[in-house]
């Protein structure tokens, strides 16, 4: 792999709102895949894809909301914007598109790397306060995934949906016994 980043890490406002953020390109080659086929000689089968490519930018921050009016009110979030593709794979092996039968030696130059989504994005709100000398933590979040890919032939069988996940989650800490009790829920 040949990897190129740039990034930066900053606090700002004395301390309240932190942002990280890269661009990044990575060059690969020999990629290994898989493949799950029984015409393999068993359940997976690995390949190398010649080269891939992936490249894009990613960040991600913490402020601390109305530090004067609220104590430990945080918002965390982050996303990533990524393309990555096999720029070189003449041997690859999946499944037809119309039939579904199986193919081997097949060109997937130009296809999305498998669970590469192009955006990801998450956002997490939270809120602690103090039993006691110890920690309660209420939060909320999301998440956020576009559509990706499970096979390397990029065949719509194989195709993931974008989808959202939300979720709740309340979190207690014993600190004589560093002990956590932790309930929560998704979608």
């Amino acid at each position: 792999i040949e990897a190129v980043e740039l990034g930066i890490k900053t606090q700002l406002f004395d301390g309240l709102v932190q942002f990280n953020g890269a661009f990044f390109n990575y060059d690969i080659t020999n990629l290994q895949t898989q493949f799950v086929s029984a015409f393999e000689g068993g359940i997976i089968a690995f390949y190398n894809a010649e080269e891939a490519r992936s490249y894009g930018f990613d960040f991600d921050g913490i402020v601390q909301l109305f530090p004067s009016w609220i104590d430990d009110l945080v918002l965390t979030g982050g996303a990533a914007f990524i393309k990555a593709e096999y720029t070189k794979f003449t041997n690859g092996s999946g499944y037809a598109e119309g039939t579904g039968l199986y193919e081997a030696g097949q060109d997937y130059s130009g296809n999305q790397i498998v669970r590469s989504p192009d955006v990801t994005a998450s956002l997490t709100l939270s809120k602690t306060w103090y039993i006691y000398d110890n920690p309660l933590e209420v939060s909320i979040d999301g998440y956020y995934s576009s559509e990706q890919y499970y096979d390397t032939s990029n065949v719509s069988t194989s195709l993931q949906e974008a989808y959202s996940t939300y979720g709740a989650r309340i979190s207690y800490l014993y600190e004589p016994w560093k002990m956590r009790l932790t309930a929560f829920g998704k979608n």
